[in-house]
C-alpha cells in the first residue's frame, strides 16, 4: 500500500496549507468458497478464500443483492453466515474492500466507503434437506477388529455430493454415500475406547459438510452380539432340524 499527500487549487498554483491522506492498496480478490452450497434457511458459515482482505469493521460479503457482516481471519481468509432464502438460487458472493480510515475521513462526499470484488464466485443456496427416519433404528457400533455395519438414512431434497455427512449425535461424523434423493448409507462410527458409548443418539445430515438438518432420527447403540455354540452343530441335508444358538 502506498499513501499520498492531498491538497487542493482553486487557481492552477497555491495549493491549501492543509492536507489530507489518501492510501493507494492492493485489490481485494475472491478465490474460492466452502462450501460452495448451502440451505435456503441460510445461517451456515461460509470460509471465503482470497487476497488482500482488510480488517475493518465495514468488511462485509454480499450474497448476490443481501449483505451480511463478514468475520475477518486474515488478508487471505474471511469468514460470513449465509443469509436465509425464499428459493433456490445460484448468487455470486462478493467481499467489501474497504477504505483506510483516512480515506474515509477524507472523502466525504462518497455515499459509501467499500468497494465490491468483482470475481463472480459462486454460491448455491439449495432446498432445505430433512430426515425422517434410520434403518435399522439400533445397532452396533464398528470397531478396529470388526468391519463396519452401516445405515440408510431417510428424507428429502438429498443431492449426491462428496462433502455429505452423517452425524450420529456424540459420536461424530462419518461419510453418507448417495442413494437417492430421499437416502443416503452412512456407516456405523466407531466406538469410543475412554468412555461408554450413548445408549441412543440423534441422526442427522449435512450435506455440504457443514449445515446439519434442523431435525434428526433416533437411533439406538446395542452391543455386539457373540454366537459361541451350535447344539446340535450338524443335520441332514433335508433340513427342518432345530438348532439352539447359544452366545451373548
Amino acid at each position: 500500500a502506498e499513501t499520498v499527500t492531498v491538497r487542493v487549487t482553486t487557481n492552477g498554483h497555491d495549493l491549501t496549507a492543509q492536507s489530507l491522506s489518501f492510501a493507494f492498496r492492493a485489490t481485494a480478490s475472491v478465490y474460492s468458497l466452502t462450501p460452495a452450497f448451502g440451505p435456503m434457511r441460510g445461517g451456515g458459515l461460509v470460509t471465503v478464500a482470497g487476497s488482500n482482505f482488510v480488517n475493518s469493521s465495514q468488511l462485509r460479503c454480499r450474497f448476490g443483492d443481501d449483505i451480511v457482516d463478514a468475520r475477518f481471519e486474515s488478508t487471505e481468509r474471511i469468514a460470513c453466515h449465509a443469509p436465509a432464502r425464499a428459493q433456490p438460487a445460484v448468487v455470486a458472493l462478493e467481499v467489501s474492500a474497504p477504505a483506510p480510515a483516512a480515506r474515509v475521513a477524507a472523502v466525504a462526499l462518497a455515499e459509501d466507503a467499500s468497494m465490491w470484488t468483482t470475481d463472480g464466485r459462486l454460491f448455491t443456496f439449495a432446498v432445505d434437506a430433512h430426515v425422517t427416519g434410520v434403518e435399522p433404528s439400533a445397532g452396533p457400533l464398528s470397531t478396529a477388529a470388526r468391519a463396519a455395519s452401516s445405515v440408510l438414512v431417510s428424507g428429502s431434497n438429498f443431492v449426491n455430493e462428496s462433502s455429505a455427512l452423517c452425524r450420529f449425535g456424540e459420536l461424530g461424523t462419518v461419510p453418507a454415500t448417495f442413494v437417492s434423493s430421499t437416502a443416503l448409507r452412512c456407516p456405523t462410527p466407531v466406538a469410543p475406547t475412554a468412555r461408554a458409548p450413548p445408549a441412543t443418539v440423534g441422526v442427522d445430515v449435512a450435506l455440504n459438510g457443514r449445515d446439519f438438518t434442523p431435525e434428526a432420527a433416533q437411533w439406538t447403540v446395542l452391543p455386539h452380539a457373540r454366537v459361541r455354540a451350535l447344539l446340535p452343530a450338524r443335520g441332514p441335508v433335508v433340513g427342518n432340524t432345530t438348532v439352539l444358538v447359544r452366545g451373548d
